[in-house]
């Protein structure tokens, strides 16, 4: 458990709020789409149910979520991302910029922008439909991507998120480039990853991986018990050059593992009928903090 101490150093930043945090999030760019309706009967073609959509809205997913929420925190963020040039982008881009966030975003029209649509009835998620282009960026779209990310703009940030949804932007080339000039510069860089191959995010200051996400980097399913967490946490931090490690761990809250030391945080357990974006909140606040 954290000590009053460390809770007192906590109460202390946010009160003084997170203003002086400036931070560039660099990642895959989603637009999520909720329809939100009410259920009453099976549909008389198929035995499915039938909803009757009230309201529809348009969110921030996958890198913009990430910049959203430490926008919300009071943080001066920038997103670095491409977007297909498209009417989602076109969407994206306008909504970035209504909540205040450096719109560093790059239109492309040799993809298209990935959009989750849910349907929701009674907090339920009933269905979600996926449009994903999960290509790499080609070398010319990483050339216009790292010429946003220059020495001279990284010295204006205080850190670095790479919001990894495996969508195609966050290459080996883009992830090893971004990295290699925050460690020269000091700038801690925390990275929200996706699958198995964590070449890519070989030299982070920090990786911010789900219980499941770090039992596919380690190469075998891993028990949800604080010594095994450890075991695979340093292993993968050895391999990869990385300094720390914050696992998620669902109910059981967070482990963080550090070279020589290790945190289990329990949570308090909740009924969560929607755990959409989760995991960009806790890079999030760790970003921020950090």
């Amino acid at each position: 458990m954290v000590d009053l101490a460390v809770q007192e150093i906590t109460l202390d930043l946010l009160r003084k709020g997170f203003g002086s945090s400036r931070i560039l999030v660099v990642g895959d760019p989603i637009l999520d789409q909720t329809y939100e309706g009410t259920t009453g009967r099976i549909s008389p073609e198929a035995p499915i149910p039938v909803v009757r959509i009230r309201s529809s809205r348009f969110g921030l997913g996958g890198a913009c979520n990430v910049a959203h929420n430490l926008a919300r925190l009071g943080c001066p963020v920038e997103l670095t991302a491409v977007v297909g040039d498209d009417e989602e982008g076109t969407r994206l881009a306008n909504m970035v910029a209504e909540k205040g966030i450096g719109n560093g975003l790059i239109s492309s029209a040799e993809r298209f922008t990935t959009k989750k649509v849910r349907v929701v009835s009674a907090r339920q998620q009933m269905l979600r439909l996926d449009f994903e282009y999960e290509g790499p960026l080609v070398p010319e779209e990483e050339k216009k991507l790292l010429n946003r990310i220059t020495d001279p703009s990284l010295e204006r940030f205080d850190a670095v998120v790479i919001s990894d949804y495996g969508k195609g932007v966050c290459t080996c080339g883009v992830c090893q480039d971004v990295i290699r000039k925050c460690r020269d510069r000091g700038i801690p860089l925390m990275v929200d990853p996706k699958g198995a191959e964590w070449d890519k995010y070989k030299g982070a200051y920090m990786v911010t991986p789900n219980l499941k996400e770090l039992g596919e980097a380690w190469g075998r399913e891993i028990p949800n018990v604080d010594g095994n967490i450890e075991l695979a946490a340093r292993d993968l931090m050895n391999r990869f050059d990385i300094r720390g490690v914050l696992v998620t761990r669902s109910e059981k809250g967070l482990s963080l593992v550090l070279p020589d030391s290790a945190f289990h945080e329990p949570a308090r357990a909740l009924d969560v009928f929607d755990v959409t974006g989760a995991g960009d909140t806790v890079v999030a606040v760790l970003a921020a903090f950090i």
